[in-house]
């Protein structure tokens, strides 16, 4: 059965406007769902502390849903404060009612250990809210291939899932991302793609075609897509000043 996606966007390319001027943008593109990864000018999106409740009413004033948001994991606190701070998080995850809680992992080695604790506890944590947590490479401890299979061997749930990037593996460590996306293949739940060399791109024809839930006709290199496989979802990212236009056109 051919799967039926729908496609959204971050707020991320409209980080110099209001949290408004990011909402009316996506709305204005006809687009239903919005991941609240990036920044904006006039309020904090972090999970905790967030007013739920109108960060929803401001949603629904455009028509729209969130379905990821992005999880903190604070390498300054005590583990007990951070921790205490992830299930916060969660908890506003759930009154928002996204599914996909995105974590980046930690650059420096000190804070790797961490990390694997914080995921684990915050995976158990969104387990219970039918909300998964989702990481990709961006350096660090989740670099490439070799640091992510570690990173699922740290973590140990089954409510972790990677989402790759082979924009980001060519950017952190100048890796091969067709060779490096086979590697992680068994690991992965969702696809990023970014504007950067061809190299990337060649990933998605090369590595993913045929694989279950990613279709031939998001093979177009010239956008940024986030695909989600399993509930067919498509969020534009990494948009650059030059192609800000085409989240609104």
């Amino acid at each position: 059965m051919e799967a039926m996606w729908q496609i959204g966007a971050f707020v991320r390319p409209w980080g110099k406007f209001s949290f408004e001027e990011a909402l009316a943008g996506v709305a204005a593109a006809g687009y239903p769902v919005v991941g609240l990864l990036g920044g904006v000018a006039d309020i904090s999106l972090a999970l905790d502390g967030m007013d739920t409740a109108a960060i929803q009413a401001r949603l629904a004033g455009h028509g729209l849903t969130a379905n990821l948001a992005c999880l903190h994991v604070d390498h300054n606190a005590t583990e007990g404060e951070a921790f205490a701070s992830l299930a916060r998080q969660v908890d506003s995850a759930k009154a928002l009612g996204v599914r996909y809680l995105m974590t980046f992992g930690a650059d420096h080695e000190p804070q790797f250990a961490r990390w694997y604790a914080a995921t684990h506890f915050a995976a158990t944590q969104a387990e219970a809210h039918g909300i998964q947590v989702v990481f990709k490479p961006h350096g660090g401890c989740t670099a490439a291939a070799d640091e992510i299979e570690h990173c699922f061997d740290q973590i140990a749930h089954p409510n972790v899932s990677l989402w790759f990037d082979a924009g980001n593996i060519i950017h952190y460590t100048d890796k091969d991302p067709v060779v490096e996306a086979r590697r992680v293949a068994a690991r992965t739940s969702g696809v990023l793609r970014q504007r950067l060399r061809d190299s990337a791109w060649r990933c998605d024809a090369g590595v993913w075609r045929g694989q279950s839930g990613l279709p031939q006709r998001f093979r177009d290199t010239r956008r940024g897509w986030f695909l989600w496989p399993g509930d067919g979802r498509v969020l534009p990212h990494g948009y650059t000043r030059r192609n800000h236009g085409q989240c609104t056109a």
